[in-house]
């Protein structure tokens, strides 16, 4: 629905006084919870590789604390074959939800198509 088309609706309604209801909403990632201790970037200290975490330097790259990052992958397990491709000394912002560090980004599975 368009932004024109849902303020019409959304006007209506409120004339008619009707209960609005917010407006429809598809999240994509992990949702942050409001206990988490903040936003922080990690530095990624290699390149990725199997599995759905990567070691990471917090705040600092090559001197912050090192902390085992987990990446949410939509479609795939392994963060070598998701997109954006992790790389030594990529940037990605993460948070602790109280037990671990999560990214904040979501990643996509991806296939090598190379022939």
């Amino acid at each position: 629905m368009s932004d024109f088309t849902e303020t019409i609706r959304r006007s209506t309604q409120r004339a008619a006084g009707e209960k609005l209801r917010p407006p429809e909403m598809v999240q994509t990632g992990r949702a942050i919870r409001p206990e988490a201790t903040g936003i922080h970037s990690a530095f990624c200290k290699t390149d990725a590789g199997l599995g759905s975490t990567i070691v990471c330097y917090l705040d600092v790259d090559t001197t912050g604390t090192q902390i085992t990052v987990h990446c949410e992958i939509c479609g795939g397990t392994n963060l070598s074959g998701a997109s954006p491709l992790l790389s030594n000394g990529k940037r990605i912002s993460v948070y602790f939800d109280g037990t671990e560090w999560l990214s904040v980004q979501t990643f996509d599975s991806c296939e090598d198509c190379e022939t």
